[in-house]
């Protein structure tokens, strides 16, 4: 005679189906979420875990790397002069819009660098050369750029808000991009949030673009 656990397990096959079928669910749902957490962990850090800096240093109030703000030569110098300290050098990291050749606009990250220091170099270039950048107006264009889906890149941005509701350029980029997913009305209060959090750091550029995009929601 089978258990008794075994027998109420097949008692109801019915049951048993819908509940196999709901630990499975939960199951996928969690490799997804836990995949998503992976990629969205790599591909913020990238930049930093790349460099192979042991120190980096913002300018004050400076909540993540993509939304640096510069500060003067003085300040570099500085660092370069304490004691210990065997190189020191700058990265620029913003978001801006890039104009296709369609007339659309992609919101990307633009990062400069010196390219003859080996700590900010690109790396896993798929096509050209690190040199290739001293051409005039020269661009590595990062392969994430190429999928161009608003309505993925909202869902993703999504996820990093789930862990960090205060993270700047998530929030920056989620507005964006359920703009052009075509949801504008979902858009208009992360708007109005990005409004409230560029300006506790005086961020005046990105001040100035949702000052704009609220202005149109208005018109």
């Amino acid at each position: 005679m089978p258990p008794l656990a075994q027998r109420n397990l097949f008692h109801d096959k019915v049951r048993l189906t819908v509940t196999l079928t709901g630990i499975v669910f939960s199951v996928v749902l969690i490799v997804v979420q836990l995949g998503l957490f992976i990629g969205f962990t790599t591909a913020t850090s990238n930049l930093i875990d790349h460099s192979g800096a042991d120190l980096w240093i913002t300018s004050k109030n400076v909540p993540y790397v993509e939304q640096g703000v510069a500060f003067s030569e003085r300040k570099l110098n500085q660092v370069r002069a304490v004691e210990g300290v065997a190189d020191a050098q700058k990265i620029i990291a913003r978001w801006t819009q890039w104009k296709r050749h369609d007339g659309g606009q992609d919101s990307v990250q633009i990062v400069g660098i010196n390219v003859d220091d080996r700590m900010e170099q690109p790396w896993n270039l798929v096509e050209g050369r690190v040199e290739d950048l001293k051409s005039p107006d020269a661009v590595i264009l990062d392969e994430l750029y190429k999928q161009g889906d608003p309505s993925d890149a909202a869902t993703q941005f999504r996820e990093v808000l789930a862990r960090n509701p205060e993270h700047y350029g998530a929030t920056l980029q989620l507005a964006k991009a359920l703009d052009r997913a075509g949801k504008p009305e979902e858009a208009l209060p992360i708007w109005r949030r990005m409004q409230a959090m560029a300006e506790a750091i005086g961020d005046a550029e990105t001040i100035q673009t949702v000052r704009a995009r609220l202005a149109d929601a208005h018109q």
